[in-house]
């Protein structure tokens, strides 16, 4: 295949998810007031890494004024990605 061209991140993207809900992750937190179930960044983060990895992915995360800033970055080339910024809170102890 002389003409194949690389994926896109976008592309990659989309493969890791539909990779992820195939792992069926579970959900370890638990609200016991409002008795619902949630995903914690432990059950999340091993999963995602590992098919990140295999696609040619990193997620990088940075702060910087009272925002967070995530990146889907190609590994191979870093002009390729994805970034999204979330406003930064403080939580109540």
């Amino acid at each position: 295949m002389a003409n194949a061209r690389a994926k896109t991140v976008h592309e990659r993207l989309a493969e890791a998810r539909i990779e992820f809900l195939n792992a069926e992750v579970k959900k370890s937190g638990k609200n016991m007031h409002a008795e619902f179930k949630y995903f914690e960044l432990s059950d999340i983060v091993p999963v995602a890494t590992k098919i990140f990895a295999e696609k040619g992915l990193t997620f990088l995360i940075t702060f910087a004024s009272g925002i967070a800033i995530g990146r889907l970055v190609d590994v191979l080339n870093e002009n390729d990605y994805i970034e999204v910024t979330f406003p930064m809170r403080a939580i109540a102890e």
